[in-house]
């Protein structure tokens, strides 16, 4: 084979690969939206789908129809399946298909809290970086910080999140006196989606005022 003839055969099979990648992850796309659709209509009276190319989607929900929060919003964030050296990276690295949900809290949390479910590789960074004096004991499975320690472990216990990092269906939360006062992230799939949903709904009604 020839160099040229080499050149064109690796252009030929990046493109392939990109025009494949792109293809599974509009699927999966399409898979997610149909399996979590019922589940937010039920939850919101109102929602707006938007694409964000091969990548994923964002979804606004607002008009709770039970004690969630006011806005809400959902991003799905797929692995680079079309980049042929990218996706390899992403999962050396450990990362997987998730779902982000972000909400702002009904009260301002005084609080600081970070939880990671430990099969989640990137969950070590948290670990390594939080202050020892804040660590928090909220189950064998979870790795967990918060600046007011007994608040922080209340929280992560009443509101179901540590069964749901310990079981893996949660990724990771993140609670703040910024704005979005909460960020959970989960597996992208049905029930993890469910879980966050029900995680958020019950953390925006703790009273973190105090």
């Amino acid at each position: 084979m020839t160099p040229l003839q080499l050149i064109i055969a690796v252009s030929v099979g990046f493109t392939l690969y990109y025009f494949l990648g792109k293809l599974w992850n509009r699927r999966l796309q399409r898979e997610l939206w149909r399996r979590i659709r019922p589940e937010l209509a039920r939850r919101y009276g109102s929602f707006s789908f938007m694409p964000l190319g091969s990548s994923g989607f964002r979804i606004l929900a607002a008009k709770p129809k039970g004690g969630g929060p006011r806005k809400l919003e959902l991003d799905l964030l797929l692995l680079d399946r079309e980049n042929l050296v990218h996706y390899p990276v992403q999962l050396a690295l450990g990362e997987v298909d998730k779902v982000v949900v972000k909400a702002n809290l009904k009260s301002r949390p005084k609080a600081r809290l970070e939880a990671a479910s430990r099969s989640y590789r990137p969950a070590s960074r948290l670990e390594a970086r939080a202050p020892s004096e804040g660590l928090l004991d909220a189950g064998e499975g979870v790795v967990a910080w918060s600046d007011r320690r007994v608040e922080g472990l209340r929280v992560l216990l009443s509101s179901g999140a540590a069964r749901a990092l310990s079981e893996g269906a949660l990724l990771r939360i993140s609670v703040s006196p910024e704005e979005p006062n909460l960020i959970v992230q989960a597996k992208a799939c049905e029930s993890g989606v469910k879980a966050a949903l029900e995680v958020a709904e019950r953390i925006y009604l703790e009273d973190w005022s105090k």
